[in-house]
């Protein structure tokens, strides 16, 4: 089957479930984030409905003293025994296992589906601007760090150029602070915006 069609009829499933769907993984924004990519990707909706749980805000919440967090070392410091790491249906079982054991499931941290695409949207956005500070960073006018944090705030080197040049150094710094971004436009000032 390919992936095309195993999202949609996934897709499809969730939705005609007759409540919201709540796909629960340990660490969860890693798998939704590849869900939510993979669906924008090939243009399939997933229901704003469905609902994200994360096993391992639950882990740390439920038993604050562990060593380490990692599905494999819960359940070895848990059950004493091993499994196929990464292996999805081994990951699912021993995942599954731990919550029907555990009562403590209302403490699962809940991520709605908005919050994830709000996060792909981000990465996107560095996608899609980030190559326009290449020159500024190999001229060490900007770091990689910085160029990145811009780039997924929505802007590219031209919106900055655009700005500067229209209204000068004052209106560049309200622009990034709107964004949360004004330590980095001493980065500009520092070079006089010759961007």
């Amino acid at each position: 089957m390919s992936l095309n069609d195993a999202l949609r009829q996934f897709t499809g499933w969730l939705e005609n479930l007759p409540f919201n769907p709540l796909l629960a993984a340990h660490n969860v924004t890693f798998d939704a984030r590849i869900l939510l990519n993979c669906c924008l990707r090939i243009n399939v909706e997933l229901s704003a409905n469905v609902e994200f749980a994360d096993s391992l805000t639950l882990f740390r919440q439920v038993k604050p003293r562990l060593s380490s967090y990692k599905l494999t070392d819960l359940v070895k410091s848990i059950t004493e025994n091993t499994f196929g790491a990464h292996d999805a249906v081994d990951d699912l079982r021993a995942l599954s296992s731990f919550i029907e054991q555990d009562t403590h499931f209302k403490h699962l941290n809940i991520i709605l589906t908005q919050s994830v695409f709000r996060s792909i949207l981000s990465l996107a956005n560095e996608n899609n601007n980030f190559s326009g500070f290449i020159d500024a960073i190999k001229n060490k006018i900007i770091n990689k760090t910085n160029a990145k944090t811009i780039a997924r705030n929505g802007l590219c080197m031209n919106n900055i150029r655009t700005v500067f040049s229209r209204s000068g150094e004052d209106e560049l710094r309200t622009a990034l602070k709107e964004r949360g971004l004004l330590s980095r436009s001493e980065v500009f000032v520092q070079f006089g915006c010759g961007i």
